[in-house]
């Protein structure tokens, strides 16, 4: 689940740095908080606002421009990335996708 949501993050960084040239890198780092009683587990993902392109010497930082609305785009594709992994888990049952009936988000 994290690598969906973190190689869905790097997409949407790309698509909103229209300077930075092909082959570019998002950054971040993923750690999983461990919470509650129970110690239930809450994923983080903390990312630069930018992404990272190599030049013949060194490395370049090329901003991404994002606002709310681009973030939609990314947010509906890790929930649909994370119900189809729980569906091939056995988590949740195929007509669920299928048949839209899931609403929630991620």
């Amino acid at each position: 689940m994290i690598r969906s949501v973190q190689s869905e993050t790097e997409r949407a960084l790309i698509r909103h740095s229209p300077d930075a040239p092909a082959g570019s890198r998002g950054g971040g780092v993923t750690f999983i908080h461990h919470l509650g009683a129970s110690l239930n587990a809450h994923p983080h993902l903390i990312v630069i606002d930018g992404v990272i392109a190599r030049t013949d010497e060194s490395l370049r930082f090329h901003p991404t421009r994002l606002n709310r609305g681009d973030v939609e785009m990314p947010r509906e594709a890790i929930r649909l990335r994370v119900l189809r992994l729980f569906r091939r888990r056995g988590l949740l049952e195929p007509d669920v996708i299928d048949n839209n009936q899931w609403s929630g988000s991620v």
